[in-house]
């Protein structure tokens, strides 16, 4: 870990905004790991500076005015802020030179369109006349979309907490003209609030400071950028890699369940998804008989699945819950967390056959078949809005009693309201729609409690509760809808793409399989380039916004899936390409592992740090992700250069595991895989026959997280490594690195094989 003096300049600068660090500020928080660059500046003490007094020297010739930039934006954020007051310019190499040539620090605005105090802060201050005329007047402000511009967000995330500040939404930071942090934290009200500092008490102070301490407040920036430089070259340990790694990681997955009311983290809350952890435990409970294990994981999808986290008429799973108890959501809706959602479930499905696992992943599915996904042409949309509008909060989801009791029947309110807990007072007290004490519809009975407290057969409960949630829907289907961010994110198509694989194979769902299928096809057609890789967003058919590492590792995942499901050699084709590309352009060659960006991508402000994510804040880790391919890519082809490069990458990070705890449970995943290599089933037969039909879908609703299943015939002139069936019939091997047991055509023995183990 780093050590160094607490920056003194900057600890001033500080006390400007001091209630960013409070616990209480709002904010959207960013789920990442508590290991950060914040503790390579330990607390210590620090030389008090007092701010120069305003200068009363006026400017030779007047500032120029500067006018917002943001229309012509695909992003529906910054679109949203096209017509505030503020000159906001979009990040770029424009945006920099400008405020070099004026000699302004930067005001920089991270959000999102899905981010409840993005809109409040919008509304209070950027669209306040008062408080733009001081911004335009004395800084160049540049306003970011975290979704659409990920490396942006994670290194001033990562600088702003290193001033011992919360992370979260909106991020509000102020810059040199070069970029580096001077200081920020994340929402600011527009006047000062008891211990609070404003934006009319912070914006001039922070000119001022600029204007009358240049070359400090420079120096003491540089600073800080070097010491993430140093952290993100240091903190990330390498090691050797053994089964010890992920026994400790199931260790922390046991201390960090929550036996009251399952997921991880406190019991009071805020508590979020963690889909990579619960498919890691999964897993891991499948391949150690662990029934603990399974058990937590089980249950913590079921509460999850009973809560306000999830929407109980609609099917899709809110951001995070702001409670331990899954009942009050922040109501946003994010294409990753449902995509993992849907693994999961499957996954539980696979391995229980509760058939309540299945209602879940396709209640899922079906929202974003209705409201997150384009039809027409393929794709998966990135988030929709927790809210209407700046005053609202959660309005379109929630419900006041007296709106169930007008939707349905008698009989229906009667057994809703007992079923999802619809009270007088509710869990809002917002008004919404006129109505205020709204309530947050999650499942505080059983069907068969409610049949008792109204005497009524279960059967009949339960047609009422699926008849009331009918009409509820259809109302609710009437209200103004919370925005649909349309543009297709590269990366969180890619775990869609393969979510709605799996739930295919789980369940039979061709339909499903289908869309997949043409949604890749999309994101291939419109953001793919071979030798340049996937680009990182498409908006109604435009690619723009080069790729990440997520991005490229993320589809190829979803090629080698629709490899897996289809045997299409262009699917593979593609997926090889993209590993070549994070071996040729994002490897760092000294350390091991890959970098976010390219090594030879353009270097603006911040973006000049290499940083190699491998945390899962808030999505799967790249690193973790890319380690996956490699290893996935090497089962298939058996080309000695990605199992070389997985093992390098997962050697990176080894030792850093106990730092990061849950947070590595992509990176973990991949190394269980690696240690312990998933089976790998060679069906045998002509592509269209109904047996080997039956043994392809018998393997691939088998329950062995990891195993790749391809079928291979014989009339398409491939390789067949293994002997086909000498009458003509449909064969199964079931191998483990070179190691086969010995072929079948009998499907229940197939099954067996696969989650018993072959000879592993």
């Amino acid at each position: 870990m780093l050590r160094g003096r607490r920056l003194p300049l900057l600890a001033m600068v500080a006390t400007l905004v001091t209630a960013a660090c409070r616990s209480d500020v709002p904010s959207d928080p960013d789920p990442r790991s508590p290991t950060s660059i914040a503790h390579a500046i330990p607390d210590g003490p620090a030389a008090h500076v007092e701010p120069a007094p305003p200068s009363d020297a006026t400017p030779s010739e007047p500032a120029p005015k500067l006018r917002n930039r943001l229309g012509e934006s695909r992003s529906p954020y910054l679109r949203g802020a096209a017509n505030q007051p503020v000159a906001w310019q979009e990040w770029g190499s424009e945006a920099f030179e400008l405020a070099a040539k004026l000699d302004r620090p930067i005001l920089l605005d991270v959000g999102a369109v899905w981010c409840h105090w993005c809109h409040v802060i919008d509304r209070e201050s950027y669209e306040n006349a008062e408080i733009a005329a001081l911004i335009n007047e004395r800084f160049v402000p540049v306003k970011v979309d975290r979704d659409e511009r990920p490396d942006v967000d994670r290194r001033y995330q990562t600088l702003v907490t290193a001033l011992g500040r919360s992370g979260g939404w909106p991020l509000t930071a102020f810059l040199t003209p070069d970029g580096r942090l001077i200081t920020g934290g994340t929402y600011f009200p527009p006047t000062d609030r008891a211990s609070q500092p404003g934006m009319k008490s912070i914006l001039p102070k922070i000119a001022d400071l600029w204007r009358d301490q240049h070359d400090e407040v420079t120096r003491q920036a540089q600073v800080l950028l070097d010491h993430m430089k140093r952290y993100e070259k240091t903190a990330l340990k390498p090691g050797e890699l053994d089964q010890k790694l992920l026994d400790g990681l199931d260790d922390a997955v046991r201390s960090a369940f929550d036996p009251t009311h399952a997921g991880f983290g406190a019991p009071d809350g805020p508590k979020f998804p963690e889909g990579s952890v619960l498919v890691y435990a999964l897993l891991r409970s499948q391949l150690n008989g662990d029934a603990e294990m399974k058990q937590m994981t089980l249950r913590t999808v079921l509460e999850m699945a009973h809560g306000g986290i999830h929407d109980q008429l609609g099917g899709a799973f809110h951001r995070y819950s702001t409670d331990g108890e899954w009942v009050l959501p922040h109501f946003e809706v994010m294409s990753y967390v449902n995509a993992e959602m849907i693994v999961a479930a499957s996954e539980a499905y696979r391995a229980t056959g509760d058939v309540e696992f299945r209602r879940i992943a396709e209640e899922t599915i079906g929202y974003v078949d209705r409201d997150g996904s384009d039809r027409e042409h393929g794709g998966f949309f990135a988030s929709q809005d927790a809210d209407v509008g700046p005053d609202d909060d959660g309005g379109y989801w929630t419900w006041a009693r007296a709106e169930v009791e007008a939707a349905t029947t008698a009989e229906e309110s009667s057994a809703l309201c007992l079923y999802y807990d619809v009270g007088d007072e509710g869990e809002m007290s917002r008004t919404a729609h006129g109505v205020p004490n709204r309530n947050v519809l999650h499942v505080a009975q059983s069907e068969e409690d409610v049949a008792a407290t109204l005497e009524k057969p279960v059967a009949e409960v339960r047609a009422l509760i699926a008849s009331g949630r009918r009409k509820l829907l259809d109302v609710r289907s009437k209200r103004a809808a919370p925005l649909v961010d349309r543009n297709l994110i590269a990366s969180w198509n890619g775990l869609m793409i393969v979510a709605y694989l799996e739930a295919a194979d789980a369940f039979g769902l061709e339909a499903a399989r289908g869309f997949a299928l043409k949604s890749l096809d999309r994101v291939l057609a419109c953001g793919y380039r071979k030798g340049a890789g996937v680009m990182h967003t498409i908006f109604d058919g435009e690619a723009r916004v080069p790729g990440v590492l997520d991005d490229q590792a993320q589809i190829g995942l979803a090629c080698v899936r629709a490899y897996e499901e289809t045997g299409r050699a262009r699917y593979l084709d593609v997926a090889e390409d993209l590993a070549r590309l994070l071996i040729d352009r994002f490897r760092d060659l000294e350390h091991g592992g890959f970098f976010d960006r390219p090594t030879d991508a353009t270097d603006l402000a911040a973006l000049s740090t290499r940083t190699r994510p491998i945390d899962d804040a808030p999505t799967p880790s790249g690193n973790g992700a890319a380690a996956l391919l490699l290893g996935r890519l090497y089962a298939i082809t058996e080309k000695s250069i990605y199992r070389e490069r997985e093992e390098e990458t997962l050697r990176a990070f080894a030792g850093t595991v106990k730092d990061f705890g849950l947070f590595m449970a992509t990176y973990a995943t991949a190394l269980q895989f690696h240690l312990r290599v998933p089976p790998r089933v060679l069906v045998i037969g002509k592509r269209g026959d109904a047996a080997t039909q039956e043994l392809a879908t018998t393997a691939r609703r088998a329950f062995r997280p990891g195993k790749i299943v391809l079928v291979l015939d014989p009339a398409e002139g491939k390789k067949i490594p293994y002997p086909a069936d000498e009458k003509g019939r449909a064969l199964a091997y079931v191998c483990t690195g070179q190691a086969c047991a010995p072929p079948t055509n009998d499907a229940e023995t197939l099954r067996r094989l696969i989650e018993t183990g072959s000879r592993d």
